[in-house]
């Protein structure tokens, strides 16, 4: 029941009412004791009496480096017979996930998420989550996905929160409508009210007040005072009789000191177990009276089988007061008791000086963990069992394995730390070396790529000898020199990887390094060497456990794309690349990120938009930073291409603060492209030219020659262009068509054609820009890249335009026109319609309505707003509003609905404009 919270039960009704459209959320926070669980008690009644099915849970401190743990709980709510009816990857994941599958199945993150957002999408649902801050994190990431992509989800969550924080699950910037309800205390009259509803005790005005002053108007802190008081009491008259100990700590301490010592056992061990039940702890005691103890005090309340504390604080209060010796022997009966990673915990935790025998049971259970993909929850196994292996070589070797899966984790600071600590007291040699390796990767992975290569290039000296060693070493090195932008000497440590891989005759590592050769070869212009990576995937079979950019597939496929063959990059994709994805989910995201680009070139933009959603997804599973950034840029570049300027803005300054912060150079660069692509695509090149400029010239200066990593480049020259300063870019831009010619990369020629036919146009030279054209024509004939051949036809008609050739100029824009139509690109289409209006002579069809003003009744007819029209054809909203006047008037109508009915009149009769949306 609740007493004095008329304001917060309203807000409670209107959250959890069922919605059609996105996932809303409802957020109670406050302090400890200040009434949160009992109002999230009430908005899961509220929600279940409007009628939606409700997947609660109430995580807990103990469990919260148990993988999946609320999420357990979360989908115990769930009928068997819609568990049953999920995919089969998505079931065998989430059984994994839950231990409830075969020990050797792997659990990908992102099947488990979809496999949750499936069952969410069954029935309408509310998902409440109790203590939130308490959540273990793969259930958090599961959560997280569905609610920005449920439609009708309704969220009850509270929090207990000192002060104002970021909200929990990127609620903040998820397609979310977020309530923050902030739960304040009571005043003397209200917990008066709480006090007779919850204990049957009558305070008088004076005793209220005081009251209040000693629990600062927390219900549970007076309830508390109130029960330490009363002493069987009905009515409390006086503020002398309240009983105030020291502090709320001592207060909690002083009930559960009360309880009698079988209880206070219960009551301890209740409070370790992550998920805690009847049969549980009396199994842990032995003594069925401790639990019936705690339940008739109150301090414990069952549901089921399932035990919960009556507050959330007397569970921590009974964990901060108990012994450490109490604590151990705890852990100790409940490893006895519980199954899976849990018993691996309460095992390590129960056990303080070094024990072979405990040391080889969690290296067991970390192994276990690592199979199911449960990879932190591997990693806290792997160093308790390092801490507990008793000599010295063997302890190392544990540290090295747990450092290994805290990389594989993601979590590469964690994994420097361990490789550090295992550093300690090794000599030079072989042995030094490979730490320094997993040292080097790890600092990689926590993006101090400086750190990194110092590193292994200790590692490269302490290698001497071991040719097999010293390549791998020099290959990681390889790959680092020339993601820091250093070309020329990831070149030659690429050499020098394969031939020390060809010495230690190993064909895993050769493959890994003829990729690596392929790749940083590739990137300093000299070409795609095709056939070398063919058979360097013929090896592909001997890697294991290295990052998926290194694998040679991975090259081929990228390279591929970038060299103007889509077809093989796709092909290679599907069939060696997807089953990654679907197996280990978020780990396999650099598959994706290129794919997005290359359907975006070959015109495909369903494919490109789904493609980098997927990324997105992926890369919000807890991927490390820089992999969400070029995701969020590629998100952005999907966005520029449709128009969407809001979601392209948002998208794309996300990816941008991402590298930024995390010094990640190839996010970076893709992010401002995307912001600068769009600027020129809004028709603001100057706002393009401020993005791109620097661009172009760090990169060059980087050493980058490829000119298909440079597809920004011709976007700066034409923003240079448009403000007149084509000069500026000249020398540029013949740097990058010589090498585009150098290495045949057909498209990167057709964009340098079209931008020398601006430079020559502007200069005069109208044949020199006719020529030019030309040339790009032909090469877009090969090439299927219907948006480049579109924005060629409109640089045609604008040099049509300036020559005097009305004819050919109306012809290459009313291509360009449809053509952007086509693909859905309504910026560049209202570029191609505006240069259109600029031509003399005939005017447009369509009741005597200008190009822009059909524009406009068009989009004023699809629905859109004002603003929305002005941000598509990037003029004014009072423009906007001019033309409209000008419509009405010209057409006799005095409504927006008026319009729309004359529009589609038009349209009947073929003179409607096609929209892009």
């Amino acid at each position: 029941m609740v007493v004095a919270r008329d304001t917060e039960l309203a807000a409670i009704e209107r959250a959890v009412a069922p919605a059609a459209g996105p996932a809303g959320a409802l957020l109670r926070e406050g302090p400890a004791g200040i009434g949160k669980t009992t109002l999230w008690q009430a908005a899961v009644e509220a929600a279940r009496a409007a009628g939606l099915r409700v997947l609660a849970a109430r995580p807990a401190q103990a469990e919260i480096a148990l993988p999946f743990a609320a999420l357990g709980d979360l989908l115990g709510g769930v009928d068997p017979a819609a568990l049953a009816a999920l995919p089969a990857p998505q079931r065998r994941a989430l059984d994994a996930a839950l231990q409830r599958g075969p020990a050797e199945d792997a659990t990908s993150l992102l099947a488990v998420a979809r496999a949750t957002r499936a069952l969410v999408d069954a029935a309408p649902t509310a998902i409440a989550i109790d203590d939130v801050q308490w959540l273990d994190e793969p259930t958090a990431h599961a959560v997280a996905f569905v609610a920005r992509r449920a439609r009708g989800l309704r969220l009850v969550l509270a929090r207990r929160t000192e002060i104002e924080e970021p909200a929990p699950l990127g609620l903040d910037t998820a397609p979310v409508e977020l309530t923050r309800l902030r739960i304040g205390p009571l005043d003397p009259r209200e917990l008066a009210s709480v006090v007779d509803a919850r204990l049957g005790v009558r305070l008088s005005r004076e005793a209220a007040e005081a009251l209040h002053a000693m629990s600062g108007g927390s219900p549970f802190h007076a309830l508390e005072v109130v029960r330490a008081s009363a002493g069987g009491a009905t009515r409390i008259e006086r503020a002398g009789r309240l009983r105030l100990p020291e502090s709320a700590a001592a207060l909690l301490a002083g009930r559960l000191a009360d309880l009698p010592e079988a209880a206070r056992a219960a009551v301890l061990l209740a409070a370790t177990l992550a998920q805690p039940t009847r049969a549980a702890v009396e199994a842990a005691t032995g003594d069925p009276d401790g639990v019936a103890a705690a339940l008739a005090s109150g301090v414990l309340v069952a549901e089921g089988d399932r035990l919960r504390f009556d507050h959330p604080l007397l569970a921590a209060t009974a964990r901060a007061s108990a012994s450490e010796a109490e604590r151990r022997d705890a852990h100790r009966r409940l490893a006895e008791v519980v199954a899976g990673d849990e018993r691996g915990i309460h095992l390590a935790l129960a056990t303080e000086q070094p024990d072979e025998r405990v040391a080889d049971a969690l290296a067991g259970f970390a192994a276990a963990a690592d199979a199911r993909r449960a990879r932190r929850a591997a990693a806290e196994l792997a160093e308790h069992a390092a801490r507990l292996t008793p000599t010295d070589p063997d302890r190392r070797e544990r540290l090295l394995a747990a450092a290994a899966l805290r990389l594989r984790a993601g979590d590469g600071a964690r994994s420097a730390g361990l490789h550090e600590q295992a550093l300690v007291g090794v000599g030079h040699g072989r042995e030094r070396a490979a730490i320094l390796e997993g040292l080097g990767n790890a600092r990689y992975v926590s993006e101090d790529v400086p750190a990194a290569l110092a590193a292994l290039a200790e590692a490269e000296v302490e290698a001497a000898g071991d040719a097999a060693l010293a390549a791998r070493i020099e290959h990681a090195r390889a790959f680092l020199t020339c993601l820091a932008g250093q070309i020329d000497a990831s070149l030659a440590t690429a050499d020098r990887a394969l031939a020390l891989a060809r010495a230690a005759g190993d064909p895993g590592l050769v493959a890994l390094a003829r990729a690596r050769v392929a790749v940083n070869s590739f990137a300093a212009g000299l070409g795609f060497d095709r056939a070398s990576l063919e058979e360097a995937i013929a090896d592909e079979r001997y890697v294991d456990g290295v990052p998926y950019e290194w694998l040679p597939s991975f090259a081929l496929s990228s390279l591929a794309g970038h060299a103007d063959d889509a077809a093989t990059a796709r092909r290679v994709f599907e069939e060696l690349h997807r089953p990654a994805i679907e197996r280990d989910g978020e780990l396999a995201l650099p598959l994706l990120l290129y794919q997005s680009q290359f359907a975006s070139w070959a015109g495909d933009w369903d494919d490109a938009d789904a493609l980098a959603r997927e990324a997105v997804e992926l890369a919000q599973l807890g991927v490390p930073p820089p992999s969400e950034s070029f995701a969020l840029g590629l998100q952005a570049l999907a966005d520029a291409h449709r128009g969407r300027v809001d979601a392209a803005r948002r998208n794309a300054s996300a990816a941008r603060r991402i590298a930024e912060e995390h010094g990640a150079l190839a996010p970076l660069l893709t992010a401002v492209a995307a912001l600068g692509f769009l600027e020129l695509s809004r028709g603001e090149p100057a706002d393009a030219d401020a993005l791109l400029a620097p661009l172009v010239e760090s990169t060059l200066a980087a050493g980058v020659r490829e000119p298909s990593f440079l597809r920004f480049l011709p976007d700066a020259v034409e923003a240079r262009c448009a403000l007149g300063r084509g000069d500026e870019a000249r020398a540029a831009l013949a740097r990058f068509e010589e090498r585009a010619r150098a290495v045949g990369r057909r498209s990167m020629i057709a964009a340098a054609c079209r931008c020398r036919a601006l430079l020559a146009s502007a200069a005069g030279a109208h044949d020199e820009a006719r020529a030019a054209l030309a040339e790009a024509g032909e090469l877009h004939a090969a090439l299927d890249q219907p948006f480049e051949r579109a924005r060629t036809l409109l640089v045609a008609g604008r040099v049509e335009r300036r020559a005097g050739g009305r004819a050919a100029a109306r012809e290459a824009l009313t291509g360009a026109r449809a053509a952007f139509a086509r693909l859905g690109a309504p910026l560049w289409e209202a570029q191609a319609a505006a240069e259109l209006e600029r031509l003399p002579g005939r005017r447009p069809a369509g009741g005597g309505l200008t190009d822009t003003q059909r524009r406009i009744a068009s989009l004023v007819a699809a629905g859109r707003s004002n603003r929305e029209i002005a941000d598509a054809l990037f003029v004014s909203v009072r423009t906007v509003e001019a033309n409209l006047t000008r419509i009405y008037r010209h057409l006799g109508v005095r409504s927006r609905a008026e319009l729309a009915g004359r529009i589609a009149g038009l349209s009947a009769g073929g003179d409607r404009p096609t929209v892009g949306e």
